[in-house]
């Protein structure tokens, strides 16, 4: 996540010149966007972690 930050980051840096607002708000969406599926996969694994935890507490349970 760092590398893609550091890339948006510079490409940012590049499209500040008058002319390029449009390729720099479409850089800010995609970096958003990518976020956002970060933060969804990161839920996901968090939710799958749980859902491991309550098969094994049956598991211990049933025994």
């Amino acid at each position: 996540m760092c590398r893609f930050k550091r890339g948006v980051s510079i490409l940012l840096a590049i499209l500040r010149h008058p002319g390029h607002r449009k390729l720099e708000a479409y850089a800010t969406f995609r970096k958003l966007e990518a976020y956002a599926t970060f933060r969804k996969l990161e839920a996901y694994a968090t939710f799958r972690k749980l859902e491991a935890y309550a098969t094994a507490a049956r598991t211990l349970n049933s025994i």
